[in-house]
C-alpha cells in the first residue's frame, strides 16, 4: 500500500489531509470528468487507508441518490447547501469563500477540472487536466462558456497548481507547448476501463436490427457532421444499415440536426439521446462498427468502451485517440468525409479486418487499469508531500 505523509517536526510520520471538489458527481448524466472522478476516488480509497479525506460538493437539492456509496473511516463528506449560481459568483468575483478553511482545512485539495475555485495560499493545489479543448478550438464552445474559462483563470488556473495530473501524454505536450504546464509539475496518470454492465440490457425499438454506432455529447468537437455525411455516402452506394446517435444533446449542433432532418435516409438514423449505461454496452456489443471522428480529445473513453464489447472501432488520429487506441482502431482524418465512409466500408465488407480490430482492440483495453491509476495518483501526493 502506498501511503502519503507530511514528516512532523518531532521525526515522526504524520498523515495528510486532502480534499477533493466532487461536484463533477452532482451531475445527473455523469461526463467524462465525472466518470474519471468517480472510479479513480474508489480505487485510491482502497489501497489508501491513511490519509484524510474530505469531499466537498455543494447543492441547492437533495443528491443523496447521487453520492457514491464510499463508507471508509477515513473519509468525510463536506456537503453544503448554497444555490450553485451565487456561490459561483462569489468564487469568481470575491474569490471567497476560500473551500479548503470552508471543509475545515487540509494539506492538499484535488481540483478534477477548470473551475471557480478559491484556497488559501498554505493549501497545496493537484490539477487534473483532461483536456485544452477551449484553447486550440474555442468554436466549439458557446459565448458564455468560453468567458466563464476566462473568469476561471483559463490557463493560469494550470500555471497556479503545485502538480498537474494529464489523463494522457497528449493532453501533457499541449500543457507545455501552449504554457499551461510546467514539465516538471506535469504527471501522467491514464485513465482505467470500468468493466461492462453484467446483463443484456434490451434495446429501444427505435435501433434497427444493423447499425452503425456513434455515441457522445452532441457538440461540434464530436463531428457528427462528418459522421452523418459519410453515412449518407455508404448508403449511396448500396450499403443497407442504420445509423445509431447515442449520447445526449449538448451545444450548438443545429447544423447536425438540420442535415438528419434533411437526410434522404433520414428513416434509417435513430437518435437515441443519453442511454443509461447498460443501454449504452448494449448498443457497443450490437453494432457493426462505432466511429468515433472527433476533432480533439484529451483522452476519450468510447472507443475504449467499443473495444471492450469487441466491437471493431474507427477514431481520429488527431489528438489523444490515436495514442489511446493505437493499431486498435482505423485512424482517419476527422476532416476527410469521404476517408470516414471508405473505412466504414472496409469493415462492413472484411470479416478479417474486423477481427483483427477487434483482437488488437482487446489487447489495448488492458493497459486501463483503475487501479494502476489509482497508485499513479498516489505517487504524486507522495511527492507533493
Amino acid at each position: 500500500m502506498l501511503c502519503c505523509f507530511f514528516k512532523a517536526k518531532s521525526g515522526t510520520m504524520e498523515h495528510m489531509i486532502i480534499g477533493v471538489d466532487i461536484r463533477p458527481l452532482m451531475n445527473r448524466q455523469p461526463s467524462g470528468v465525472s466518470t474519471f472522478l468517480c472510479h479513480l476516488l474508489d480505487n485510491v480509497f482502497k489501497i489508501d487507508r491513511r490519509n484524510q479525506y474530505k469531499l466537498f460538493y455543494n447543492s441547492w437539492h437533495s443528491v443523496a441518490d447521487r453520492l457514491p456509496a464510499w463508507d471508509y473511516p477515513n473519509v468525510t463528506w463536506q456537503g453544503f447547501h448554497w444555490p450553485n449560481k451565487l456561490l459561483t459568483l462569489s468564487l469568481a468575483l470575491a474569490r471567497r469563500p476560500l473551500i479548503d478553511r470552508l471543509i475545515g482545512g487540509c494539506d492538499l485539495f484535488i481540483v478534477p477540472n477548470i473551475c471557480f475555485l478559491s484556497l488559501s495560499p498554505a493549501c497545496k493545489k493537484l490539477v487534473v487536466v483532461h483536456d485544452l479543448s477551449p484553447v486550440f478550438y474555442p468554436e466549439f464552445f458557446k459565448t458564455k462558456w468560453r468567458l466563464a474559462y476566462w473568469l476561471a483563470g483559463g490557463k493560469k488556473f494550470f500555471r497556479s497548481a503545485d502538480a498537474l495530473v494529464a489523463v494522457s501524454e497528449h493532453t501533457r505536450h499541449d500543457l507545455i507547448t501552449t504554457g499551461a504546464g510546467d514539465a516538471r509539475q506535469i504527471n501522467v496518470v491514464y485513465p482505467g476501463l470500468s468493466a461492462a454492465s453484467a446483463s443484456a440490457a434490451a434495446l429501444p425499438p427505435a435501433v434497427p436490427k444493423r447499425f452503425i454506432l456513434t455515441l457522445g455529447t452532441r457538440e461540434p468537437r464530436k463531428n457528427l457532421v462528418s459522421v452523418i455525411q459519410a453515412y449518407e455516402a455508404l448508403r449511396r452506394q448500396g450499403e443497407d444499415i442504420g445509423l445509431v446517435i447515442a449520447g445526449g444533446s449538448g451545444w450548438l449542433n443545429q447544423q447536425a440536426h438540420r442535415l438528419i432532418a434533411q437526410s434522404p435516409v433520414r428513416a434509417d438514423i435513430a437518435i437515441l439521446g443519453y442511454v443509461a449505461p447498460a443501454v449504452r454496452d448494449a448498443l457497443y456489443a450490437r453494432a457493426a462498427v462505432f466511429v468515433y471522428p472527433s476533432f480533439y480529445e484529451g483522452f476519450g473513453f468510447p472507443p475504449l468502451e467499443a473495444m471492450q464489447a469487441r466491437c471493431p472501432v474507427i477514431t481520429s488520429f488527431s489528438s489523444a485517440t490515436a495514442e489511446v487506441c493505437g493499431d486498435g482502431a482505423l485512424l482517419v482524418d476527422p476532416y476527410n468525409v469521404r476517408q470516414l465512409a471508405e473505412a466504414m466500408a472496409a469493415i462492413l465488407h472484411d470479416d478479417r479486418l474486423a477481427a483483427r480490430l477487434v483482437n488488437k482492440g482487446l489487447d489495448i483495453i488492458k493497459q486501463f487499469d483503475w487501479s494502476e491509476s489509482a497508485r499513479r495518483l498516489t505517487e504524486v501526493f507522495y511527492r507533493l508531500a
